[in-house]
This record gives C-alpha cells, sequence and structure tokens, in this order.
C-alpha cells in the first residue's frame, strides 16, 4: 500500500465512511500527481470508474446510492488540490444528476406549503438573537435574516453592504470549485448594518479559521439548531421529516418572507427565490455570465405567507 503526504492523509478527514477512507488509502496515489493533459483525464475517467465499481461491491450500484461516497471522493481530491484535473472526470454526469435529484424532485413536489402567520414576529426575534452574548444564538439569528448555512455563517460567508436593506455575499458553499468566486446580491430581513455587525461579533466569539465545513457542521450545528428550536418553534409550523427548525428550513422561511416583503410585481417569485439562494450555474466554461438554476429553488417553497394561503 503507498504511503500518503500528510496533506492528503488530512484530507481523507472529508471521508464519513472508515471503508471509503481505506479505500482511498489504498487508490489516491494513483491520481495525486496527474498531469492535466489528455492522458491525465483518460487516466481520471478510469480511475472514476474503479472507485465506483468498489463502490459497487459494497452494494452501492446506482449513482444515488452512490451520490454521498463519490461526494466525499470529489471533496478530499479538492482539499488536496482546489484545481486537480482529476475534478473534471470524477463525479457523475448531468444525465446522472437528474436521476439522483429525481426522487428529491419527487418529494418535494408532494409537500403542502405550510403558513407563516406572523413573519413580523419571526424576524424581530431574530434580530434579538443578532444582539446575543450567545454565539450560538447570533449564528442562528443570521441564519434566518440571510437564509445562509451554518458554516457560512460561522466562516466563509463576506458581507459587503449594497443597501439598506441588501448586503453582496461570497462564500456560498456547495460550488464546485468555479473559477470566478459567486458574488450576488441577497436582501436582509433586518438591516445589513446589522447583519455585518453581528457577523463581525460571531467571528470575534468563535474562531473556526482552522476548521474544515464539515468540522464546522459537527462542532457548531447542534448549538444552533437548539437556538433555532427555542426562539422559533412556536412561529414556524414543523416541516415532515424535519426533527428541528435548522438552517435549511430557515432557508425555506428566509426565501419565503424575504420574496413576500422584497419581490418586485414584475418579478416571478419562482426567479427572486433562486437569485436570492444563488441558485446560479456556469453555462460554459470559460463564461462568467450566469443562469439561475430554477429547479434547487423548488427545495424552499416548503412554505408561504399565512394571508396569501388563507385569502
Amino acid at each position: 500500500m503507498s504511503s500518503l503526504s500528510p496533506l492528503a492523509e488530512k484530507a481523507l478527514e472529508q471521508c464519513s465512511t472508515q471503508w471509503l477512507k481505506t479505500l482511498l488509502r489504498e487508490f489516491l496515489p494513483q491520481i495525486i500527481g496527474l498531469p492535466n493533459t489528455p492522458a491525465g483525464q483518460q487516466q481520471a475517467k478510469q480511475w472514476d470508474a474503479l472507485i465506483k465499481e468498489r463502490m459497487a461491491l459494497r452494494g452501492l450500484e446506482t449513482p444515488t446510492q452512490q451520490k454521498n461516497p463519490i461526494t466525499d471522493v470529489r471533496q478530499v481530491i479538492k482539499t488536496i488540490d482546489p484545481q486537480h484535473p482529476a475534478l473534471d472526470e470524477v463525479g457523475f454526469t448531468k444525465e446522472e444528476w437528474t436521476e439522483i435529484n429525481m426522487p428529491s424532485e419527487q418529494a418535494v413536489a408532494r409537500r403542502t406549503a405550510k403558513p407563516i402567520a406572523n413573519p413580523e414576529e419571526i424576524v424581530r426575534r431574530a434580530e434579538g438573537l443578532l444582539k446575543s452574548d450567545s454565539w450560538s444564538e447570533i449564528a442562528a439569528g443570521l441564519a434566518v435574516v440571510t437564509g445562509r448555512r451554518a458554516a457560512e455563517v460561522m466562516q466563509t460567508a463576506q458581507f459587503e453592504q449594497a443597501s439598506q436593506w441588501s448586503v453582496w455575499f461570497t462564500g456560498a458553499l456547495k460550488r464546485r470549485g468555479e473559477e470566478v468566486e459567486l458574488r450576488f446580491e441577497i436582501p436582509t430581513l433586518v438591516k445589513a448594518a446589522s447583519v455585518i455587525s453581528a457577523t463581525k461579533r460571531l467571528r470575534r466569539a468563535v474562531d473556526t479559521s482552522e476548521r474544515s465545513n464539515r468540522e464546522i457542521n459537527r462542532a457548531y450545528s447542534h448549538a444552533i439548531a437548539q437556538a433555532c428550536d427555542r426562539t422559533f418553534a412556536d412561529l414556524v409550523p414543523s416541516r415532515e421529516g424535519k426533527d428541528n427548525l435548522y438552517t435549511h428550513l430557515f432557508r425555506a422561511v428566509y426565501s419565503t418572507i424575504a420574496t413576500f416583503w422584497y419581490c418586485p410585481t414584475e418579478v416571478p417569485e419562482l426567479e427572486f427565490r433562486a437569485a436570492i439562494q444563488g441558485h446560479y450555474q456556469i453555462l460554459e466554461e470559460g463564461q462568467t455570465e450566469l443562469r439561475r438554476s430554477l429547479a434547487a429553488s423548488r427545495h424552499y417553497f416548503d412554505y408561504e405567507i399565512a394571508d396569501k394561503v388563507i385569502a
């Protein structure tokens, strides 16, 4: 078995299962020094097929079954080198991703939007959390008023004031190593200056600079989830299959309130939600033009403002 560099060993921490760590410890040396050439790309394709064959031997035969371990594999490679040439070949095709996401899309279609009766009170409480001395409450408040994930509010998010009620946002997670960092304007449910101030206070209270996104989620997400439950359980109906009112849920709540308050009448609601959630895709390699990924935004239609539901 080939030995790995300290960086590669550290990258293996991105794996969520021990069997995948063992598999990659054996096969990673085959691609770590891969050249960015046609021959290198062909080798990466063969490596991708090999890894998926090994997964199939464990009963993970379909793209849906392989989704999580392949995501871990890509994260390991990206940790070693964000521009590693193997990232172009290791993963799934657009057609496979469609197959993977189809059950999720069908589940979304079966959901019934739950009413939010008092958005003003939700925002009032969130604004109070931003002034708290508790880091978990500050983080929970930021999740509500900006719609950002836990690791984003704890570490990666950078907010620059765009207007009194909006910020320019960079630091989005779940991007694919794009050469041009995604930067887009998002409305804030409280004044933008309060968001920026609270973010600075949170970063002073908790230093996450040496932690990965996965480590941040493991270390801090439970406390943030508890702060969400304590503060908003009586205001936000629980979503089927979810045990707490955590970040994904509050992305839904955020986008519902922000759309209700800020969406111009001439802009389709789905388009507005896609824009403020940052659901964009690069059209073609080398282009910086952005296209909204409308399908992804369907996951944030779990709620509607109550007046719209009962009118």
